[in-house]
């Protein structure tokens, strides 16, 4: 009887801390700032500087890396003082600088943006999760509209027609046209 007891109450603790678990990434920096991209939810608390907006239409030759320079230049150009950006919109038009409260934290991390059953983590961003290699992804060539929605839905629909299982898709190029996708012991 008490190892019938035993069993369930194993069953039920491993059960509930892998159902329950939520991804984290460490988060990457760029000139000392780091980047929270949208859908990401911080693990730790901090404090709302201002927000900063982009002007104008879609970018020719759109990059990550570029939405980010320009939202960086325009901290410099202001002279706002921030420990992390964290964009609130998908197209990375505007994000929010914030502080950290605990001015000592020695990782920042965020829980990963969920769509469906599958996690999004970008290229500078470190998984703090086991995860196994199934396949590598390319979207198609020619892209109408370089808005980031329109390549993640791209690239998670490209993804999912593999009819292979994996919960995790690592973009791996700037321009978010390559990723990798994984499987973790989490659903």
């Amino acid at each position: 009887m008490k190892s019938i007891y035993l069993i369930c109450l194993i069953s039920i603790t491993f059960s509930t801390s892998l159902f329950g678990q939520k991804l984290l990434a460490e988060v990457g920096n760029e000139r000392n700032i780091y980047i929270i991209h949208y859908g990401q939810i911080p693990t730790f608390e901090y404090d709302s500087v201002t927000t900063l907006f982009k002007k104008g239409g879609l970018d020719k030759g759109w990059k990550c890396s570029r939405m980010i320079d320009k939202m960086l230049k325009k901290m410099s150009k202001d002279e706002i003082k921030g420990d992390a950006i964290i964009f609130t919109s998908e197209n990375m038009n505007d994000a929010l600088v914030i502080n950290f409260r605990e001015k000592e934290l020695a990782k920042p991390t965020v829980e990963l943006e969920k769509i469906g059953d599958v996690y999004l983590m970008y290229l500078e961003q470190r998984p703090l999760f086991e995860m196994e290699f199934v396949m590598a992804i390319e979207s198609p060539k020619v892209i109408k509209n370089w808005r980031t929605s329109t390549l993640r839905k791209i690239m998670l629909k490209k993804a999912l027609s593999s009819n292979r299982k994996f919960n995790v898709l690592h973009f791996k190029e700037d321009d978010l046209w390559q990723a990798d996708s994984y499987i973790t012991g989490v659903d």
